[in-house]
């Protein structure tokens, strides 16, 4: 396989985000976009040993940064701008995450990149994330999510909505970089300005779109109760339960053990959903 890691695209706001892109030595046709999660970038725990294993089994894989996951090109491991981190929002990651679709386009049509098929892969956050798009794009010809969330109303009222509005800005702790991550009030103000769009049970389901859910019965960060809430959303979707699977499915960072057998398995589920699509 071919690597070409770091690729700068510029995201939403013009801010300048990082991308992987993994080109397989013998194509299958598809292509392959994955959306970390919150608190999450590119380069976490196994995702870059998962997009070499896609890789090496004909998928061509992208792996991106969101350009506010609080990372930024000269420091893509930690989150070395909490005020972008804070002014992140929902319609920005759908925002980035066309900016990649574009830029996957071009480079088919530069002749530096052959697929057939867009598939979208979203973990925990970014499960509804890629249910939007994936209902708003034809160019997108499946997708799967990981862990996914089922409610992004629900993560935000969690807290003190008046606290929130009053203060403008909450703080979520990291336990593995012992930071005080804000979020400022403007996230709340976006989902609430794009309900319609963002709020999985309204969402127009005018695309057949074929959906793959994946989560572990022991995820403790988004209960196993997500998966079912989204196949209530997405009647037709195909639900896989890992067993002994937690959120981030036998992954930890640094990954400085090879893939436990979770994450393998999650590998082989999402692989086989899409090769039966074809």
């Amino acid at each position: 396989m071919n690597i070409r890691p770091n690729i700068h695209l510029t995201g939403a706001g013009n801010r300048p985000f990082l991308l992987d892109l993994y080109v397989a030595d013998t194509p299958n046709g598809h292509l392959l976009i994955f959306c970390h999660g919150f608190k999450g970038f590119k380069d976490w725990g196994g995702w870059h040993e998962m997009a070499k294993y896609f890789a090496s089994n004909g998928f061509h894989f992208v792996k991106f940064n969101f350009s506010h996951n609080g990372t930024t090109p000269d420091a893509p491991l930690d989150f070395d701008d909490l005020t972008a981190f804070g002014n992140n929002t929902f319609s920005k990651e759908l925002f980035d995450l066309e900016c990649v679709l574009d830029w996957v386009q071009q480079e088919k049509e530069s002749g530096r990149l052959d697929y057939q098929h867009i598939h979208l892969l979203g973990h925990s956050r970014s499960g509804p994330i890629v249910l939007v798009k994936g209902q708003e794009s034809p160019r997108i010809a499946s997708v799967t999510t990981w862990a996914g969330v089922a409610d992004l109303k629900g993560m935000l009222t969690r807290h003190t909505i008046e606290t929130w509005k009053k203060e403008g800005v909450i703080y979520i702790a990291n336990a593995r970089t012992n930071q005080q991550m804000p979020l400022f009030f403007s996230l709340y103000e976006d989902y609430m300005s794009n309900a319609s769009r963002l709020d999985l049970r309204q969402l127009p389901k005018s695309r057949p779109i074929p959906t793959h859910i994946i989560h572990g019965d022991i995820d403790q960060v988004v209960p196993i109760e997500a998966a079912y809430q989204l196949q209530s959303f997405f009647s037709r979707a195909k639900v896989d339960i890992i067993k002994g699977a937690g959120h981030t499915f036998g992954c930890k960072h640094p990954q400085d053990t090879p893939l436990a057998e979770a994450a393998r398995e999650l590998i082989t589920l999402t692989s086989s959903f899409i090769l039966d699509m074809t």
